[in-house]
């Protein structure tokens, strides 16, 4: 014996209409009430591009631009110096000179590391370029604090107040500098090798 299928259904929100009058949404049938009220959209989760970081690269450029700022005060600052005839005043003035191309460069780079990611033509080995300039950038960097050192050292030589503490703050400065430079020739390199799904 079979049986009639009833004529109306009732909704999960208790709304009860025949089956005539239901109408099709997404694929499920909706009742007229539902289908009159507004729908949240689904949430779409952000997905990774390696566009996105061109924008906290853009951060690192305002902070390269900061470090010129500070790198022209040590220009100036080592001009004052050596006019007031401190003993090492020209290696300050020397190494912040340094610096400052460093800096330039540097700028330069982060820059050139921007577009490539932007770029439509984009490899990872296009990458390596751009990141040799900044590790030579950051070398130069190394280079310019170990020329700072001549200034720490006529200090100690002059049993200045602290000149100990900050000949040790500028060799460990140097130190840095040289170490990050190194990574990033590291990567630069790294960054040159193909995909093993690439070669085999």
């Amino acid at each position: 014996m079979s049986q009639t299928p009833p004529s109306s259904l009732t909704c999960p929100a208790g709304h009860t209409f025949p089956y005539e009058q239901l109408t099709t949404r997404g694929g499920l049938a909706v009742c007229p009430v539902c289908d009159g009220m507004r729908w949240d959209s689904p949430h779409r989760a952000k997905l990774w591009s390696r566009t996105l970081l061109a924008k906290p690269l853009l951060l690192v450029f305002g902070a390269v631009v900061m470090f010129l700022v500070e790198m022209v005060s040590g220009v100036g600052i080592g001009t004052t110096y050596q006019n007031d005839h401190v003993g090492g005043a020209v290696w300050l003035t020397a190494g912040s000179a340094v610096s400052l191309l460093a800096i330039l460069f540097l700028g330069f780079g982060v820059i050139r590391i921007i577009v490539t990611l932007r770029s439509e033509s984009w490899s990872r080995a296009a990458l390596s370029t751009p990141l040799i300039l900044v590790a030579a950038s950051v070398a130069l960097l190394a280079v310019g604090d170990l020329l700072e050192l001549g200034l720490n050292i006529a200090f100690l030589s002059a049993s200045g107040q602290g000149a100990a503490w900050q000949l040790v703050a500028q060799i460990f400065d140097t130190l840095f500098f040289a170490s990050i430079a190194g990574a990033l020739g590291w990567i630069a390199v790294l960054a040159k090798r193909p995909d093993p799904a690439a070669t085999g």
